[in-house]
């Protein structure tokens, strides 16, 4: 509830100020909450709802349990550099810095829990 509220000012405070770039409000409000998700991954529990739900984090608890140890340390971090790269960089590198970000904090779990779970299975000799 606080990040929306936060964007709905800063869309508000823009809309009043034609000289104030967007992009300059919106993308570090985007990192912080990168960061503040980070900062919550370690405790979500397994689920269908909400956390790096692939059919392998679902299947396995360990999987689930380090892809979130991962995930959270990478999100933090991954927050707190798109939020003081967007802040610091010019409107174009800052927009392709937070997308490059963006992908990174999105698929790097994913392959992660991936080669987790493949190198955590119980051997099958059949």
């Amino acid at each position: 509830m606080l990040f929306v509220s936060a964007l709905n000012i800063a869309i508000l405070y823009v809309t009043g100020h034609r000289n104030l770039p967007i992009d300059k409000i919106m993308l570090p409000i985007a990192g912080l909450l990168f960061t503040f998700m980070g900062n919550m991954m370690n405790n979500i529990k397994p689920n269908y709802f909400a956390g790096v739900r692939t059919p392998w984090t679902l299947e396995s608890e360990d999987t689930w349990r380090a892809t979130h140890r991962l995930a959270g340390k990478l999100w933090f971090t991954g927050g707190l550099v798109i939020t003081a790269a967007t802040l610091m960089l010019p409107s174009l590198p800052a927009t392709i810095v937070f997308g490059a970000g963006v992908l990174a904090l999105t698929f790097i779990p994913v392959i992660y829990s991936y080669v987790y779970f493949k190198n955590h299975q119980p051997q099958n000799n059949s």
